[in-house]
C-alpha cells in the first residue's frame, strides 16, 4: 500500500448525517433573487455547499452522482455570470447600450440556468427517492399531511417552479426596455422603462418571497431526512461497508476535485481590459490555484515551489491594478502621454510592472505543470493483478506529460500578448483580442490535459479494484 493511500485512509471518515446539513447552507445562497444578473449571495457558493453535502451520499446512488456533475456545471455558470456583471457595469458599455444589454444578459442566463438546473434537481430528487425505496426511508417516501402525494415529488415540482420564477421576475422587469425604443419612434407610446427601478424592486421582492418559501421547504425536507434515524443509520452502515474500504475511489475523487479547481483557476487567469483595467482582479487566479494545489498536495512534487510564485503573482497584480487606476486618475487618457509631465515615465513603469506580472503568471503555470509530474508518475498506469506493463504505462505517462508541457506554449504566447497590449496600447488597441484568442487555445489545451490525466487515474484504480 502506497504512502498516498495511507494518507487518504487516515483522513477518511463518515460525516454526521453523511454531511447532508451542507445542503441547507447551499439552499440559503440559492434562495435569494437576482438583480438583473447581479447575485448578492453568489450561487456558486451555494452550489459548492450542495456538492459538499452530496459528496458522501452520492456514492450510494448513481442519480446523485449525476446530480453532482450537473451542479458542477451550474457552479461554473454562476462564476461566468458573476464575471459578466463586471462586463455589463464595468465601463465596457455606454449608457445607450446598457439597457438592452441588461435584457439580453438576463434572458441568456435565464435559459442557461434552466437548461442546467432542471436536470440537476431532477437527479437530486430522483437519487433520494431511489435511496428511500432501497433503504426504507420513511422521511423521503412519506406523503404530505392531509394533501396526498409524495413529499419528495412535491418539493421537486416546487423547486422547478422556484427556478423558473426566480429568473423570470428579473427578465420581466428588464423587458420594459422595449417600450423605451418604441417610445423613441412613437411619442404616443408610454415608456415603461422610466420606472425601471420600481420594476426591479418588485421583481426582487417577488423573487425573495418565493425564495423564502422554497428555502423553508428545503430546510424542513433536509432536517426531516437527518432526523430519520433508521434511514440514516442504514445509509451510514452501507457507506462504511461498501465505500470506505475503496481507497482508490477517494484518491481519484481528490485528484478530480483538485483538477476541477485548477481548471477554474486557469479560467480566472483570463485578462481582458475594460475601461483600461483588467475586468478580472489579478489576485483571484493565484488564490484559486493555491487552493487547488492544497487539495492535490499529497500527490504533487513538493520540491517545486509554486506557492511562492503564486504569492508574488498576486502581489504584483494588486500593485499593477493600483498603479493603473492612479495613472488614469492623473492623466485621464493616453492621448496626453507625451504632453503631460511625468506621464511617459509613469506609463513606462506600468509597462515594466506588466512584464513582471506576465512573467510571474507564466512561471506559476510552469511550476504547476512541473509539480504534477509526480502525480502522473505515481497515480497513473495500468495495474492488473500486481503486474505493471511498463512499456504501455510509460507511453501513456509520456503522452500525459507532453500534453501538459505543450500547453505552456500558448500560455507563454498569451503572457507575451498581455505585455504587448500594454506596450502598444498608445498606438494599437486590438492586441487584446489576439491575447484572448491565445488564452482560449491555452485554456482548452490545459484543461483537456488535466482531464486526460484524471481519466487515467480513474482507470487505474477501477482496474485495480476489479482485479
Amino acid at each position: 500500500m502506497t504512502e498516498n493511500v495511507k494518507i487518504t485512509q487516515k483522513n477518511r471518515k463518515v460525516r454526521k448525517n453523511l454531511g447532508l446539513s451542507f445542503i441547507i447552507a447551499g439552499a440559503v445562497f440559492l434562495s435569494n433573487p437576482d438583480l438583473v444578473i447581479l447575485d448578492v449571495l453568489p450561487d456558486f457558493i451555494g452550489y459548492f455547499f450542495i456538492m459538499a453535502g452530496l459528496s458522501q451520499i452520492a456514492d450510494l446512488s448513481d442519480e446523485l452522482t449525476d446530480a453532482v456533475k450537473h451542479f458542477k456545471r451550474l457552479f461554473v455558470l454562476s462564476i461566468v455570470q458573476l464575471c459578466c456583471v463586471f462586463f455589463l457595469y464595468g465601463g465596457a458599455l455606454n449608457a445607450n447600450e446598457q439597457p438592452m444589454s441588461s435584457l439580453m444578459f438576463t434572458f441568456v442566463f435565464l435559459v442557461l440556468n434552466l437548461w442546467f438546473g432542471f436536470p440537476a434537481w431532477k437527479k437530486f430528487f430522483d437519487g433520494f427517492l431511489y435511496l428511500g425505496m432501497r433503504q426504507n426511508g420513511e422521511s423521503v417516501m412519506a406523503g404530505r399531511k392531509g394533501k396526498g402525494g409524495n413529499v419528495t415529488v412535491s418539493l421537486q415540482y416546487f423547486t422547478y417552479f422556484f427556478l423558473v420564477f426566480r429568473m423570470a421576475f428579473p427578465l420581466l422587469a428588464e423587458w420594459s426596455v422595449l417600450s423605451m425604443y418604441d417610445a423613441m419612434d412613437n411619442p404616443q407610446v408610454f415608456n415603461y422603462y422610466t420606472f425601471i427601478s420600481t420594476w426591479r424592486f418588485w421583481a426582487v421582492l417577488a423573487g425573495l418571497a418565493i425564495g423564502v418559501l422554497w428555502l423553508v421547504a428545503m430546510i424542513r425536507y433536509v432536517l426531516k431526512i437527518c432526523r430519520d434515524e433508521p434511514f440514516m443509520t442504514a445509509l451510514t452502515h452501507k457507506y462504511e461497508q461498501e465505500i470506505l474500504p475503496r481507497e482508490g475511489l477517494f484518491i481519484t475523487r481528490r485528484i478530480k476535485t483538485g483538477f476541477f479547481i485548477l481548471s477554474i483557476a486557469a479560467g480566472l487567469s483570463f485578462e481582458f481590459f475594460l475601461d483600461n483595467s483588467n475586468f478580472m482582479p489579478e489576485f483571484v487566479f493565484p488564490l484559486v490555484a493555491a487552493a487547488a494545489l492544497i487539495v492535490l498536495r499529497p500527490y504533487i512534487d513538493r520540491t517545486v515551489p509554486p506557492f511562492i510564485t503564486l504569492g508574488l503573482c498576486a502581489a504584483s497584480g494588486i500593485v499593477l491594478r493600483v498603479l493603473t487606476s492612479d495613472f488614469y486618475a492623473r492623466y485621464l487618457s493616453l492621448m496626453y502621454l507625451d504632453e503631460a509631465e511625468g506621464a511617459r515615465a509613469a506609463y513606462n513603469v506600468l509597462c515594466g510592472l506588466t512584464l513582471l506580472h506576465e512573467a510571474l503568471l507564466f512561471v506559476s503555470f510552469l511550476l504547476i505543470v512541473r509539480s504534477l509530474r509526480r502525480l502522473i508518475e505515481e497515480q497513473t498506469g495500468i495495474i492488473l493483478s500486481g503486474h505493471d506493463p511498463s512499456r504501455q504505462t510509460q507511453e501513456m505517462k509520456n503522452v500525459c506529460r507532453f500534453h501538459l508541457n505543450s500547453s505552456l506554449v500558448p500560455c507563454l504566447l498569451t503572457a507575451v500578448a498581455g505585455f504587448l497590449y500594454r506596450l502598444l496600447l498608445p498606438i494599437y488597441v486590438y492586441t487584446n483580442y489576439f491575447q484572448l484568442l491565445l488564452f482560449v487555445i491555452f485554456l482548452i489545451w490545459f484543461v483537456t490535459g488535466l482531464n486526460r490525466i484524471s481519466g487515467h487515474v480513474a482507470t487505474r484504480y477501477d482496474l485495480d479494484t476489479e482485479s
